[in-house]
């Protein structure tokens, strides 16, 4: 917010990418939406599939027909981790400095995006650092926050616990 920057309006580029990856654990609030949506029977046979055939886009991504590199998360205000973070975030370099993290589409849309990034920081507004939170998400649970999966994988074991835990003794558990 401190530095002006967002993505292009129905950019969906990112959600393109076929190297997505999350954690269980990022994917637990999102299990529960599609939960208690109850909208896991239209979405499992999704998951399902594209396991079986190697499929990796995000079964969550709806891209808009006949424009690529367009299009919307059909859970965006769930979605992992990663996909909050890309496009505007920083890490910290093997000498400690604190570097940007842009995507494509956002260097197009703002050219003064280095600018805009040096200002916040200078205002002590800087950009979410992807360790700092990949070690808070690590720490809250060391079994399902370490373990980075492709995202349509950590979406379906997230569905699947928990369908576990609220029936620990029906079919959802087998």
């Amino acid at each position: 917010m401190a530095s002006g920057l967002s993505c292009p309006d129905r950019c969906g580029r990112c959600c393109e990418s076929r190297n997505v990856e999350a954690t269980v654990l990022e994917t637990l609030p999102l299990a529960s939406e599609i939960l208690s949506k109850n909208a896991v029977d239209g979405l499992l046979p999704l998951l399902e599939n594209r396991a079986i055939n190697g499929a990796t886009l995000c079964v969550l991504y709806s891209p808009e027909a006949g424009h690529p590199g367009e299009g919307r998360c059909s859970f965006y205000e769930f979605r992992p981790l990663v996909c909050r973070l890309f496009g505007y975030a920083g890490r910290r370099n093997r000498k400690g400095i604190l570097e940007p993290c842009f995507c494509i589409p956002i260097k197009d849309h703002h050219p003064d995006c280095l600018e805009r990034f040096h200002t916040a920081v200078s205002k002590k507004s800087p950009p979410s650092l992807y360790q700092d939170f990949f070690m808070r998400i690590a720490s809250m649970n060391p079994i399902f926050g370490t373990k980075l999966l492709p995202v349509n994988i950590a979406i379906r074991e997230g569905l699947s616990y928990l369908r576990m835990k609220m029936h620990p003794f029906s079919d959802a558990a087998d």
